[in-house]
């Protein structure tokens, strides 16, 4: 079995590599998600990447309008696929301007 496998996740014309490494005592592979909020990345048309487990800002709402505890749980959080941690944030006032 290989120890590590590589994922690129694709939105919006841009890219994000990560790296998931196998560890035996779990027998799955965890994720070395980047750190968004140390170094941010966006998209071509300026969506914020964020990963699921980032600490929710002060826009972050659920589809039922309840307050989000992170950006996972939030109505404007976008995956490529179902069961991502990692995608863009498409709440307008957080993208950056071009």
């Amino acid at each position: 079995m290989e120890k590590t496998i590589t994922r690129v996740f694709s939105f919006d014309g841009d890219s994000c590599e990560v790296v998931f490494y196998y560890d035996d005592t779990f027998n799955q592979y965890f994720g070395a998600y980047p750190d968004f909020e140390e170094t941010p990345k966006y998209t071509l048309n300026g969506w914020m990447w964020t990963t699921a487990m980032q600490d929710a800002c002060i826009y972050g709402r659920t589809e039922k309008q309840i307050e989000c505890l992170d950006c996972g749980s939030c109505e404007h959080f976008r995956r490529e696929e179902t069961g991502d941690l990692i995608g863009v944030c498409e709440h307008e006032l957080k993208r950056r301007k071009i």
